[in-house]
C-alpha cells in the first residue's frame, strides 16, 4: 500500500500541507467576509432598521390582540360545544 510506504511520507506531508494552506488562504479571504456580511445584514433586517424601530412594537402589539380574539373565540366555541352535548345528552336520557 503506498500511503503506508515510508518513502512517501514526505512527500505526502509536504502536499498535505500545501492544501492545507491553501484551504486556509481562501477560507479567511473569500469565505468568512462572505459569511459576516450576510449575518450582519440578517441581523439588520431583523432588527428592522433604523428607521422602523415603532413598527415592530405595533406589529407585536397587533399580533397580541389577534392572539387575545382567538383565545375569546375559542372560549365562546368551547361553551357552546358544552351546550350542545349537554342538550344531546339531556334528549338521550329523555327517550
Amino acid at each position: 500500500m503506498p500511503q503506508l510506504a515510508t518513502e512517501t511520507y514526505v512527500s505526502q506531508i509536504f502536499w498535505f500541507l500545501l492544501v492545507l494552506v491553501l484551504l486556509h488562504v481562501y477560507m479567511t479571504n473569500t469565505v468568512i467576509p462572505q459569511i459576516s456580511t450576510l449575518l450582519k445584514a440578517r441581523k439588520k433586517l431583523n432588527m428592522g432598521g433604523e428607521d422602523s424601530e415603532g413598527e415592530g412594537s405595533v406589529l407585536s402589539a397587533q399580533a397580541l390582540l389577534v392572539n387575545n380574539a382567538m383565545t375569546e373565540a375559542n372560549t365562546v366555541l368551547d361553551s357552546k360545544k358544552l351546550t350542545i352535548s349537554h342538550d344531546n345528552l339531556s334528549k338521550e336520557l329523555q327517550s
